[in-house]
This record gives structure tokens, C-alpha cells and sequence, in this order.
């Protein structure tokens, strides 16, 4: 691809300061109101740590077993051959 091209994509720091001012304004409804939202869950940080531990394998499988999914025998099936490298990789 060309540098011209490319040259094309970039945001104009002139349209970066309006994002800014807009995101900004203490008077932004839309961003007060999920400025509190992010607040009533602990914040970004919080709100990161919750998500790293729902994503977590084990987690996601006692999910599964909760709502008695049909699917949690075929993927501890898959996560035994994970173990006993039964799988081959293949470089991308």
C-alpha cells in the first residue's frame, strides 16, 4: 500500500480535538451517564478483572454445567486431547 493512501486514513488533529472536546464536556449527558455506569461497576479496573475471570476456561465451563449444556462432554473430550498433544499446529 502506498504512503499516499495510507496518508488518507489519518484523523486531522483538528477532528481529534473536537472527539476530545465532546468527550470531555462536563455538560455530555451521554457520557455522564456512562461515566456512571463504569462507576456503579467498579470502575475500569474492576470492570476488566471481572471480565478476565468470566472468560477464564474454568469459569465458562461451570457455566456450562449450570445450564446442564449438551456440549460440556465433547469439550472436555477436546480439552483431554489438548493435554496429550493430540493435536498438531500449523504455522500461519
Amino acid at each position: 500500500m502506498s504512503i499516499d493512501m495510507r496518508s488518507k486514513i489519518a484523523i486531522e488533529d483538528r477532528r481529534l480535538n473536537e472527539i476530545n472536546e465532546f468527550l470531555l464536556d462536563p455538560k455530555n449527558k451521554l457520557v455522564n451517564d456512562l461515566l456512571a455506569v463504569v462507576k456503579k461497576y467498579g470502575g475500569p479496573d474492576e470492570i476488566n478483572r471481572k471480565a478476565r475471570q468470566a472468560g477464564k476456561v474454568e469459569n465458562l465451563m461451570e457455566r456450562l454445567k449450570e445450564k446442564r449444556s449438551p456440549y460440556i462432554k465433547d469439550l472436555e473430550w477436546l480439552m483431554e486431547q489438548k493435554e496429550k498433544g493430540a493435536f498438531i499446529t500449523v504455522d500461519v
